[in-house]
């Protein structure tokens, strides 16, 4: 086992070429040692630490006297030096300590979350030598999921697996004694599948080979969550029996909490698929995993599963001609990251992907270094006296390093608590925005030890680009600063670099509220527009079938007349309550997304609005729709009973005659589908022709291109699933979710019932999704704003300071106020106008990009109006530095140089 790449790196780079393998080999060495006595997480940490101390050492050892260049150095006083400095200078320490942690948070966050897609780590014993077993067609480029009877063989003959299980997932009813049917997450999984986790039940036991055989007594076993959510973590809930789906099972075991294995599972059954029944590709679809054994290691594994594959193709040569096994680690195999990338490709994409965050990092930190060189500018006459005292350029630089180095670990602090925060909201509004379900169980939403090194490292970072680069700067030609400080000329100079870094940043700061404002503006028009009902009485909820595990035509025809016959009953069922004043079913809700459709319309359109055609919504809903959802028929006629049976009909929105016939009226005409968002094979054939029957107002058919859609009737269980809507006459529609889901389990115990919320409601998670990311960007916003104000805060407050004498000078020889500012003022003014008009040039394309349709002379009115709110807020910072300068009197600005 080697030590982490950047830790080798910085020892080869740091060590004298002679020694740098012997110092590599000692580093793997130690930190074997340390992962096997101390856990992978702790010496990971202690041989970084170790790392940057070798790496100070040397350092240090290559700066000492004798040797060429200025001796770098960090004393125990700097630090105290850098926290007074933090109290002295507030502002610049709440300014730049922001900016900081926000640089840090951003590059902390992603780095966490990059790391666990990319390198993953199962949170089980030895969770490294889980892997996941898959076979892969060479010829098709995609995975073989009918592996049964390649499971039965693996689990006979596979050495260098201590146990080989498989696992598919269902969605079932899960109804005990006492509440109604709630879906929960299930994997049906073999026995052997707790023995390659390596966990036991907190309570009970776990499967066994004959809870798997065929009439054996149904058992099953709930995660900690359930138990806890269903059952109030009753003690004496081995033995209870619950239902699950149409089956009667009884629990007889409880597993650990946070255990979900194999993904975000929290109720498993038992099963048996590798059975000698079951010939090559056939069987149900499922994913096969494994512990490797002891003695053996991936490469292995990927060796036998060779062999083993190399005997079926002798044996089967049609079958397993192009199958390929495939064995990785099993996070990677869940997430579908390709077999044969090597860890350190992986390590290497991984940098990759976070090199645009390092470089915003580096942006915000030179925009820090701005208002540090500003103070140590204040400070010249300090470093040009310990300069006389004998203080070495190394040493001063090393000073400024240690004060940004105090700063930087305040705003580390900071930025990790905000981090962890973040992940926190992060992974919370994924989950609502997918109904509750949670992410793979080895996602986690605190910080790992490997992230805090990171950060640890980029706290170094920021603080030698925010302190280094000012001390390299304001130590250059100390000698001759000394002489024209003496001569009262000043000594430090902003130059071209720094001018560019205030323009570049003025102008990203531009267009920051542009994208913000923006996305604000889409979300809201897709997520919040009106519909013609009254979306809060109305009751919504998805409904779907258990799928039985049973494959062919016929039993997919018994299912679906399963479930249209249990949605008729619903519909008596619930129609005849009298707060109910209607039911009926539809594949999409209002605002809910809606697949994008191609279509062709008989006789010409409009023009569509670009290359790709007219693009709409669609959906399937029952006849009685529209009556249910009290929305009238502008124009020609509703569905009828026959027209699910009938020739092909549809009923189009009101923007769909304004947009696709230009104000036409489309009743009679014909239309056809073209290509659809799920298939769009350029060879497709045109599908065939609908005739629209009628239009109404829109109804939330949202696809991405706009409110205009097209509605086909069908008959309940034409689908998959359905949703059912319920208008509920009076009072909360969400107080009858209870009574429709006690209804639907009394029906059919295998029909389950999820999303549960009210039509003005269907949006909400997606909403709460945006609304982070939005608060990001306006966390985003405020922090480039005020880097630029103090940024140009702190250039003019320096010219100011700098020309003080010559500003008394001036006024001494009748020079006018203004004539001095002007003079004072020019370059930094320039800098202004000239970092808003580049950030204002892209506001035309941005904003033709999120909204589009405005005449040309309206965005040049709104890009001169942009230009000129940003330059005001811009020159606000400029306040402050023009009334001290107008405040100075000649005779103390001489007497101050003098």
């Amino acid at each position: 086992m080697t030590a982490p790449a950047w830790c080798r790196g910085l020892l080869r780079l740091l060590a004298p070429p002679h020694r740098r393998e012997e110092l590599v080999g000692d580093l793997d060495e130690a930190h074997a040692l340390r992962v096997r006595r101390r856990g992978r997480i702790v010496g990971t940490v202690l041989t970084a630490v170790e790392t940057l101390d070798v790496g100070r050492a040397m350092l240090m050892v290559r700066s000492a006297p004798g040797r060429r260049g200025p001796r770098f150095a960090i004393s125990r006083l700097d630090f105290v030096l850098g926290m007074r400095m933090l109290v002295r200078y507030p502002g610049l320490t709440v300014l730049g300590g922001l900016a900081m942690a926000f640089a840090i948070f951003v590059g902390a966050g992603t780095y966490e979350f990059l790391t666990q897609v990319a390198r993953p780590e199962l949170p089980l014993p030895e969770g490294d030598r889980v892997v996941g077993i898959r076979l892969w067609n060479a010829a098709a480029g995609s995975e073989e999921e009918q592996a049964a009877f390649e499971l039965a063989l693996w689990q006979r003959e596979l050495t260098t697996m201590e146990a080989v299980g498989a696992y598919r997932t269902a969605r079932r009813n899960l109804t005990t004694a006492d509440g109604p049917g709630l879906p929960e997450i299930v994997a049906q999984m073999t026995p052997s599948g707790f023995r390659v986790a390596g966990v036991a039940p907190a309570l009970g036991r776990p499967f066994t080979e004959a809870d798997a055989a065929r009439g054996s007594k149904g058992v099953v076993i709930i995660g900690h969550g359930v138990w806890q959510r269903r059952f109030g973590g009753d003690p004496a809930i081995i033995g209870t029996t619950v239902r699950l789906g149409d089956e009667v099972r009884t629990v007889v075991g409880v597993m650990p909490a946070g255990f979900a294995f194999p993904v975000m599972h929290g109720v498993w059954t038992p099963e048996r698929f590798g059975t000698g029944t079951v010939a090559p590709g056939e069987g149900p679809e499922i994913r096969v995993f494994g512990r490797l054994a002891a003695h053996a290691s991936l490469d292995d594994a990927r060796r036998e599963l060779e062999r083993l594959n190399a005997g079926l193709a002798a044996e089967y040569p049609a079958t397993y001609q192009h199958i390929r096994p495939q064995v990785t680690p099993y996070a990677r195999s869940v997430l579908g990251l390709p077999g044969s990338v090597s860890g350190g490709l992986i390590t290497t994409v991984l940098m990759a992907s976070n090199l645009p965050i390092l470089l915003f990092i580096v942006l915000v930190a030179g925009n820090v270094a701005l208002l540090l060189f500003a103070r140590a500018a204040a400070r010249e006459g300090e470093m040009v006296v310990r300069s006389a005292l004998g203080a070495s350029r190394g040493r001063i630089i090393g000073q400024l390093f240690a004060e940004a180095l105090v700063l930087a670990t305040l705003a580390a602090v900071l930025g990790l608590a905000a981090t962890g925060y973040g992940m926190r909201g992060l992974f919370a509004a994924v989950e609502h925005l997918n109904d509750g379900a949670s992410l793979p169980f080895w996602f986690r939403p605190g910080l790992s030890a490997e992230t805090v090194v990171y950060t640890m490292l980029l706290t170094v970072l920021v603080a030698a680009v925010a302190g280094g680069l000012p001390g390299i700067k304001v130590t250059r030609g100390i000698g001759d600063q000394l002489r024209r400080a003496t001569a009262g000329g000043g000594g430090f100079r902003f130059g071209g670099i720094w001018t560019a870094l205030i323009v570049i940043q003025i102008a990203v700061m531009v267009n920051v509220p542009i994208v913000t404002v923006a996305t604000r503006q889409e979300g809201q028009k897709e997520l919040l527009e009106d519909l013609p009902i009254q979306g809060e009485a109305y009751l919504a909820a998805r409904l779907a079938m258990d799928d039985p595990g049973v494959s062919g035509n016929a039993a997919a025809a018994d299912r679906a007349r399963r479930f249209a016959a249990t949605l008729q009953r619903l519909d008596e069922r619930l129609t005849a309550d009298p707060r109910v004043g209607g039911v009926t079913f539809t594949e999409r809700l209002p605002r809910e997304y809606h697949p994008w459709r191609q279509i062709e319309v008989e006789g010409g359109a409009a023009p569509p609005p670009d290359a790709r055609g007219h693009r709409l919504a669609s959906t399937s809903v029952a006849v009685d729709y529209f009556d249910v959802m009290r929305t009238p028929v502008l124009s020609g006629r509703n569905f009828t009973a026959s027209d699910p049976a009938g020739p092909g009909v549809v009923i189009v929105t009101r923007t769909f005659a304004d947009r696709v016939l230009a104000g036409q009226s489309p009743v009679g005409r014909r239309i056809r589908y073209l290509a659809t968002e799920e298939y769009r094979d350029p060879d497709q054939a045109p599908g065939p022709w609908l005739e629209i029957v009628g239009v109404v107002p829109d109804l939330g058919t949202r696809s991405g291109y706009g409110p205009h859609g097209i509605f086909h009737p069908v008959e309940p269980g034409g689908t998959r699933g359905m949703n059912a809507v319920v208008h509920v006459r009076s009072g909360n529609a969400m107080d009858f979710a209870h009574e429709l889901r006690t209804a639907t389990t009394a029906l059919d115990p295998a029909m389950r019932v999820a999303e549960l919320r009210t039509l003005d409601r269907v949006t909400e998670s997606t909403r709460e999704f945006y609304d982070f990311w939005f608060r990001l960007l306006v966390a985003v916003t405020v922090v480039s704003l005020v880097l630029s104000l103090g940024g140009v805060y702190a250039v003019l407050a320096f010219t100011a300071a700098q020309r003080t004498r010559e500003i008394g000078i001036r006024m001494a020889l009748g020079s006018s106020r203004t004539a001095v500012v002007r003079a004072v003022f020019r370059r930094p003014f320039v800098q202004v106008i000239l970092g808003t008009a580049v950030g204002v040039g892209l506001f035309p394309g941005l904003a033709m990009a999120s909204g589009g349709g405005l005449p040309d002379l309206k965005w040049a009115a709104l890009t001169v109006a942009y230009f000129l709110l940003m330059t005001a807020v811009c020159l606000t910072a400029c306040v402050v530095p023009t009334l001290r300068v107008l405040r100075i009197a000649p005779a103390d600005a001489l007497r101050t140089e003098g």
